[in-house]
């Protein structure tokens, strides 16, 4: 009876698993969103301003865009867009 209610207990914990990860999904998908936009709205900025972009502004800034560039493909493979 032990084997069969860990079973039980083991399915309905993937099934709860299966419904919460497009929210979650949907969710990153928004922070990614709301990450891009900022950026999008930052690097608007430079071309107006007189600013020397030293390499330790742009190593990151480079580290973030590839990376919001990886977690969009896998967004998209996850949710099938």
């Amino acid at each position: 009876m032990a084997k069969y209610r860990q079973t039980v207990l083991t399915a309905f914990r993937q099934v709860e698993d299966d419904l919460a990860t497009p929210r979650i999904l949907a969710h990153k998908a928004e922070q990614q969103e709301t990450v891009l936009k900022s950026l999008q709205r930052y690097l608007a900025l430079l071309p107006t301003a007189t600013v020397t972009i030293s390499r330790e502004v742009v190593n990151p800034l480079l580290f973030v865009i590839l990376a919001l560039d990886r977690c969009a493909d896998v967004t998209r493979a996850g949710t099938g867009s």
